[in-house]
């Protein structure tokens, strides 16, 4: 036991017993643990020559992050072989040393069949869990409940918006179900406090109130000789207000009509003696009570109908986690501490299976979690060992509860556990300045005060890597001010300049890049703090704590997916355009989108126009030339590429990667954010989504949800300053901090109209209205919480009124966050080992008064510069920067000009490139033909008078062209650009089909498109179903159909969505209208006997409906047949639809299905034999059918073609 402290020693022999370890910032705490595993598996560390643990699969070790968990067994396994216990070393991998999900998820595969699971069960990651959530929000809120005028939720969307800003009924839910499903209870837990009064007694209470008031008035009258327009007015006001008060009781008064005559009524002003101005006090706290009860009665039944819908959500959530055998993280967790209250047995097994238990970050874990690993430790915890640091914790956005931690200690320091109580107080990475300006600031008595953890600078300074060459203090504190009309975000550029200037500094004197990192408390202005230090010469990367949709390149990818899957979305193309992918100038966007008519005059065109134009004439600057020829060739691929390789192919040839390859550390971050993007695609492109539902998916991961983490590359040679969030740098040391934008305290949990608060498993919620008068907001703000020693917690359970509720659920959440961001502060600062440069710009900041009252007691920073004294081995320096207007000015103007600067922007060249050429596109070329065109040749077979049935021509009209070289139906689908939810959108499809007489028919068409919208539009798991009665009304209207059409479509609708073939088709794992296909029919060498050799050529077409579970499994495709006669012959029938179902089966089978099954359904044709269901026609083939598939279609080709030559017979 050589080389530890006297803490750690005490902390890592002790292993029969329960252990409450404190372990400060940078104490060793993670050799700490690692050395207790090792100890408890060496002979002596249980007496007589024996070990403690007879294997390391009796040591659990929980740890916050899989990165921790890692770390961990890699010096577990070191430090086994440095002692010997190699046969022990061995056996890491497997052992108990995991994250609390880790441990559940094994636990729970261990018990599955046992508890009904299926052990093969998966987990979903945060943000699928997001994404499944808000499917399940969208779904229960529908499309239309703004409009609804009934129901049990249409009040509720009309009073908040169903969709929008974080008070509409979405952001509510989503609020509400992150913090239920940290729960046991779920939404059990949640309260919504007092009932609010009723209206008569409010409006009594108002009337007395009032009396009062009028009674001081006119006691002050009596007493004055000349009574002033302030006493007069008030009595007259008191007096109208009694009046109407006793009105509004004798007749129907309701929380409305009060909160109505509050708004109007008279509000006497505080001018006049004491004891009027006490009067006019208690009267505005009157006011604000009854105004803050009305509002609350107001919105208790939105309140309740909140409750109800988030409860029918997360009912969806479950059912969707179930229909995919999956459980979230939280979900986990719930599910192994049901079974060991419910499975005493289970229980048992796990009470006694661990020598040794130990929890890290125990600061950070919350009550559910603490069940969880209660009946694991034993009686009285007495196998329990938790580390922990109250100062450190900072993630209650998460669900930690750092009351639970404070109670844990309560526990473990009780008589009835005993618990030996270590604290590591030695800090091994920070100098001594670093930890003393820490113990100034937070051991005050209002900031940590007596539970404030003191640190001793415990390192060798001899052995320090990086030490500082700095010539400024270490302690370097920046203050940015500035006058009047200087804004935040200018005083935020200068406190940029102020930390770049530090840095350089810092440079000069020896040190590296990266050395250097710069915290936010918020990442907003990231972007901004980048370029800066950019400007002075820093290689700059934001490596964590911003989300990865909040990049530019990563919406730039979106807009990109956007533009390829509709040319159309011109405001899509423009920002790729004008994007580092193409970087066009105005003078680019000039030439594209103006042409010149007949007479020479400039006209306005669209940018898909200009695109094609400058293709076919060539014009433009080598940057629009090199954009043309890159979405040349990328709207060729689309359609017959996976999305993700068509983007990929843009980034690629558009020469964006090449320049960010060269732009250093910065253009690496983005590099690898473009690529995660690209992977990103790949993930909602892996169900055979087209790029139009790819596109989709992707803008809304991007708008919704995106909180990734950034992209990564890997360096060897990372030499850059770091920016990121203090969350992000939580165990993270460096060796010189800069601190920016972490000093105010959020405001948002405390102003919207939802209040939301979890504290020791009761979750506290209050609503109000999201619209009231202005008069009413500012009666409510005159209301002022009686003091009271009673802590805010406690004072929420006593509070009986509805709006003393709420002001007490405020004032706490306010406390609550004010001591979060202060642990987030201390975080920070203990994140350096060498340097400290905290800046902040606004003097008033909570936290800044903490560095105030700490450095300057009661008196005030220096005017301009100085030294202050913290405590440490030297003084800190202190420099104030004013701002004036003319230096913001010049700074800005300056910043123009910079941005105006162009930098290189290189270009692929294309020595070989070959010309566009321009070619009228044709349906059926030498080496492209479609089912229909081989129908032709046998016309006369198959129709006798060689016109084709109605059937037939339905098929045409939905047969569309695909792009050239399509060759997969998984690469090719890609449904229609218009969103399924766009009403106007169908309509268009619908009417574009609908103008073309000679290639569909009426009713053919229309039933196409709604069995088409059916299967977009169907849920997973669900059956088919056909849309609503106003959608398929809109479908028939815009493709003409007539009254008796109208009723021969909605037989043939009901026929088909109740048949064994739809029933069928939807019990397959995937499902897809219209997929296009375009597969290759090999040629035939001429041998000779006279027939004509043929060249290999394209079989397309278009699948009505495609069925299969994977690739490997068979495939059902379905054919939509409209008309036809009842009394054909089954015979007829099938040598009729013969060709078409080889032609179907020849590209589903070389997709690599082993077997198709086609079924032609007549829809208008009932069968004889079993009454309600289609006549159908039935084929089947298999792999080994392909080489006499393809004889047919050659044959058949050769056929058409020899039919189509002049003079041909």
């Amino acid at each position: 036991m050589m080389g530890y402290t006297p803490a750690q020693k005490a902390s890592i022999e002790h292993v029969d017993g329960p252990l409450l370890i404190s372990a400060g910032a940078g104490s060793g705490k993670t050799f700490t643990l690692t050395r207790r595993i090792a100890w408890a598996l060496t002979p002596g560390s249980a007496g007589e020559g024996r070990a403690f643990v007879d294997d390391i699969d009796q040591v659990l070790a929980i740890t916050f992050t899989e990165k921790a968990a890692r770390e961990i067994k890699a010096r577990v396994r070191s430090t086994l072989r440095q002692e010997g216990l190699v046969e022990q070393a061995l056996k890491v991998d497997a052992a108990w040393i995991s994250t609390i999900h880790g441990m559940c998820s094994r636990i729970l595969k261990e018990h599955a069949l046992s508890l009904g699971m299926d052990p093969s069960f998966s987990l979903v990651g945060d943000q699928e869990q997001r994404d499944l959530r808000a499917a399940c929000i969208e779904e229960a809120i529908g499309a239309e409940n703004e409009l609804l005028d009934d129901g049990r939720f249409g009040g509720l969307m009309r009073a908040f918006g169903a969709r929008g800003e974080e008070s509409s009924v979405q952001g509510m839910l989503t609020r509400m179900l992150d913090v239920a499903s940290g729960l046991m209870e779920g939404l059990g837990a949640f309260e919504l406090g007092p009932v609010p009064f009723a209206a008569p007694r409010l409006a009594m209470e108002l009337k007395a109130a009032y009396e009062e008031t009028l009674a001081i008035v006119e006691s002050c009258l009596a007493e004055t000789r000349k009574p002033g327009v302030t006493l007069t007015a008030a009595q007259a006001g008191c007096t109208t207000a009694v009046e109407e008060l006793d009105a509004l009781v004798e007749g129907e008064c309701s929380h409305e009509s009060l909160l109505s005559w509050l708004a109007g009524s008279f509000g006497p002003a505080k001018r006049g003696s004491e004891a009027y101005k006490a009067a006019v006090d208690a009267l505005r706290q009157a006011r604000a009570h009854a105004a803050g009860e009305c509002e609350a009665a107001c919105a208790r039944p939105h309140a309740e109908a909140l409750l109800a819908l988030a409860r029918e959500v997360e009912e969806r959530y479950q059912e969707r986690l179930r229909e995919r055998g999956a459980l979230d993280l939280d979900g986990l967790l719930r599910t192994v501490l049901r079974a060991f209250r419910e499975h005493p047995d289970m229980a048992a097994a796990y009470a006694d299976r661990f020598k040794l238990v130990m929890v890290d970050e125990f600061q950070d874990t919350n009550q559910l979690q603490v069940d969880m690993i209660s009946y694991l430790v034993g009686e009285r915890e007495q196998r329990l060992c938790t580390v922990g640091d109250a100062q450190q914790s900072i993630y209650a956005f998460r669900g930690a509860d750092v009351s639970v931690y404070e109670e844990h200690k309560a526990r473990m320091r009780s008589k009835e556990v005993g618990a030996l109580d270590v604290r590591l107080d030695a800090n091994f990475r920070s100098h001594a300045a670093i930890l003393a300006f820490a113990e100034c600031i937070f051991k005050q008595e209002d900031v940590f005060g007596a539970g404030f953890l003191h640190l001793d600078a415990g390192r060798d300074e001899s052995r320090v890597k990086a030490p500082y060459r700095g010539s400024a203090p270490r302690i370097d504190i920046v203050e940015v001010d500035g006058e009047k009309g200087v804004g935040a975000d200018d005083r935020a550029d200068f406190a940029a300049e102020a930390i770049a200037e530090r840095f350089e500094q810092l440079r000069a004197d020896g040190h590296e890049p990266r050395d250097m990192v710069l915290l936010l408390g918020t990442m907003s202005r990231s972007v901004r703090y980048a370029e800066v230090l950019r400007a002075h010469g820093f290689d700059c990367v934001i490596t964590g704590g911003s989300t990865f949709a909040s990049f530019p390149e990563v919406r730039t990818v979106g807009a990109l997916l956007n533009a390829l899957a509709n040319p159309a979305d011109t405001q899509s193309l423009f920002a790729v355009l004008t994007s580092e992918v193409f970087g066009l100038s105005a003078n680019d966007l000039v030439d594209l989108s103006t042409k010149r008519d007949e007479d020479g005059l400039p006209r306005r065109r669209s940018l898909t126009e200009g695109l094609c134009a400058a293709a076919e004439e060539g014009f433009g600057s080598l940057l629009l030339q090199n954009a043309v020829r890159t979405l040349k060739r990328a709207y060729a691929r689309v359609g017959t590429a996976r999305p993700s390789a068509v983007v990929a192919g843009v980034l690629r040839d558009s020469g964006v990667l090449l320049r960010y390859e060269r732009a250093g550390a910065q253009g690496a971050a983005q590099a690898a954010n473009v690529l995660k993007a690209v992977r990103l695609i790949e993930d909602y492109e892996s169900d055979g989504s087209g790029i139009s539902r790819v596109a989709r998916s992707f803008e809304r991961f991007v708008t919704e949800c995106g909180k990734d983490k950034p992209g990564a590359l890997t360096s060897s040679a990372r030499n850059y300053v770091q920016i990121m969030t203090v969350h992000a740098s939580k165990g993270l040391e460096f060796p010189i901090v800069a601190l920016a934008d972490c000093w105010k305290v959020p405001s948002r949990d405390t102003s919207g109209c939802l209040l939301v608060k979890h504290a020791r498993g009761t979750v506290f919620c209050s609503l109000r209205p999201a619209k009231a008068a202005p008069e009413i907001r500012k009666i409510e703000s005159a209301f002022e919480l009686e003091e009271s020693a009673t802590p805010l917690f406690e004072r929420l359970a006593q509070e009986r009124s509805a709006s003393g509720y709420r002001e007490v659920l405020k004032r706490f959440i306010a406390q609550e966050s004010l001591e979060e961001r202060r642990r987030c502060l201390y975080v920070a600062v203990t994140r350096a080992s060498e340097a400290l440069i905290p800046v902040f710009t606004e003097r008033t900041a909570p936290l800044v008064e903490d560095l105030s009252t700490a450095l300057c007691g009661d008196g005030d920073f220096p005017e301009r510069e100085g030294r202050l004294d913290y405590g440490g081995p030297e003084l800190a320096r202190f420099t104030r920067v004013v701002v004036t207007a003319e230096e913001r000015d010049a700074y800005r103007r300056a910043q123009s000009e910079r941005g105006n600067a162009r930098a290189d922007f290189a270009v692929p060249v294309y020595e070989d490139a070959v010309p566009f050429r321009p070619v009228p596109w044709r349906m059926v070329g030498a080496d492209l033909c479609s089912y229909s065109s081989l129908s032709e040749a046998k016309a006369n077979v198959f129709e006798g008078s060689g016109e084709r049935a109605e059937e037939d021509a339905a098929v045409d009209a939905l047969s569309l062209p695909v792009e050239e070289g399509a060759r997969s139906l998984a690469e090719g689908y890609a449904p229609s650009p218009f969103s399924l939810d766009d009403e106007e959108s169908w309509d268009e499809i619908a009417a574009s089909i609908a103008q073309d007489a000679d290639r569909a028919t009426d009713l053919g068409s229309a039933f196409h498109l709604i069995a088409q919208h059916a299967v977009e539009a169907r849920r997973e798991g669900a059956p088919l179903d056909w849309p609503s009665t106003g959608r398929v009304d809109a479908i028939a209207r815009a493709c003409g159909v007539t009254a008796d059409q109208r009723l021969r479509l909605e037989a043939a609708l009901h026929r088909w969505f109740a048949s064994n073939t739809a029933l069928r088709a939807a019990s397959y794992a995937r499902m897809r209208a219209e997929v296009p296909f375009c597969t290759e029919v090999e040629g035939q060498r001429n041998d000779g006997d006279g027939d004509e050799g043929m060249q290999p050529f394209f079989l397309e077409g278009e699948i009505d409906l495609l069925c299969e579970n994977g690739s490997d499994r068979p495939a059902l495709v379905v054919d939509y047949k409209t008309g036809g006669k009842a009394d054909e012959p089954r015979e007829r029938l099938q040598e009729k639809h013969a060709l078409q179902a080889q032609c179907y089966a020849l590209a589903v089978l070389r997709e690599g299905y082993p077997s198709a099954e086609l079924r032609f359904v007549r829809v208008e044709q009932e069968d004889a034999v079993c009454p309600g269901q289609p006549q159908e026609v039935m084929y089947r083939f298999e792999q080994a059918d392909i080489p006499r598939l393809e004889k047919v279609v050659r044959e058949t080709r050769r056929a058409a073609r020899t039919k189509g030559r002049p003079g041909a017979s």
